[in-house]
């Protein structure tokens, strides 16, 4: 079990300084793949940011597929120029905001870094003209890795297939099954992260890929079989780690509209449309008055998706560095 370390954690209002990049497509001139309600997830969440979380609008971009201007569009190219502009400057004190609003999407994966097989994508509005898509290891190398110790990244993913969208490491389930893990297993993990530095700077020096020590190819079998639940005991948590992939240290935050292997629903809500997940997360907020930790914060997004009975989606919260401060109020 691991306590709650607190020293990347910022509270409410005590940011330095605040970006948001929101992104909602409905996929307008594709009738066959048309959603109704991403653009109104932006504005909605336009308003959260600027209402609620004092974010200024001069330093919040949006793209939709309603404009005509290029830049200001969804297209692959907009949108990691927009990810660059987002990052661009973070330093220690600052919070960013990312929100994707839109089809998500599972490929083949190309590098082997997935249990299943399948990479994560997201769908630009010219996925089918050009642009392709955008895989989960592109957002994590463009969106996670810039984000510097002492800065707070929160992401929301309102898409299909989107459980491990960012190839984040740990994974917050609430009331999930104890899951442990030995002395070993945890001496692999903190071996990870200690070494992390260095094997980046080999990684750097070293552009041919040399044979695996038998010693690494030990921690890789034993880090492959690591269940990703994390389990609430007692205000305790345990993390359970998957991937191979090196742990940071900066608090990336990832709320998703459902597991991998689930879709997102696209709905109408009180005469709005609007995405299922977006709609429940502002609800969340609003109802707590905008006072609430990530664990009850994702508690309650559950809830009230429960309580409609007509979505079978589970959100999910993933996060980049253990321990996460769950009971911590949610801060962007």
């Amino acid at each position: 079990m691991a306590t709650t370390d607190n020293s990347s954690y910022i509270a409410p209002n005590n940011f330095r300084n605040k970006k948001a990049l929101l992104i909602g497509i409905n996929y307008i001139g594709h009738p066959q793949f048309n959603l109704n309600g991403c653009i109104n997830d932006t504005r909605n969440a336009f308003k959260l940011l600027t209402e609620h979380f004092h974010y200024k609008a001069e330093n919040i971009r949006i793209l939709t597929d309603d404009q005509t201007d290029s830049t200001k569009r969804p297209i692959a190219a907009s949108i990691r120029a927009s990810i660059q502009w987002l990052v661009d400057g973070v330093q220690p004190g600052d919070s960013l905001f990312f929100e994707f609003s839109g089809h998500g999407h599972q490929v083949k994966d190309d590098n082997g870094d997935e249990d299943d097989g399948l990479d994560e994508v997201l769908l630009p509005c010219d996925y089918n003209s050009g642009g392709g898509f955008i895989r989960d290891d592109s957002l994590y190398e463009l969106l996670v890795k810039p984000i510097p110790v002492g800065a707070h990244l929160t992401v929301l993913m309102d898409c299909c297939h989107s459980g491990t969208g960012l190839d984040l490491p740990f994974i917050f389930s609430v009331n999930s099954t104890i899951t442990t893990r030995s002395a070993v297993e945890i001496q692999i993990v903190q071996e990870q992260q200690q070494q992390q530095q260095q094997q980046q700077q080999q990684q750097q020096a070293e552009p041919e890929k040399k044979k695996l020590s038998v010693r690494d190819r030990l921690k890789r079998r034993v880090n492959a079989k690591l269940t990703q639940k994390i389990s609430l005991t007692n205000s305790t948590q345990a993390a359970v780690p998957t991937r191979t992939r090196l742990f940071g240290d900066a608090l990336v935050i990832a709320f998703s509209g459902c597991l991998d292997n689930q879709t997102s629903a696209d709905t109408t809500i009180r005469g709005q449309a609007q995405g299922a997940m977006t709609n429940a997360f502002l609800k969340a907020l609003q109802d707590s008055n905008f006072n609430i930790s990530y664990y009850q914060l994702l508690a309650n997004i559950r809830q009230i998706l429960d309580s409609q009975r007509r979505y079978s989606q589970i959100p999910q919260l993933s996060y980049y560095k253990e321990p996460f401060p769950y009971n911590q109020l949610f801060s962007i």
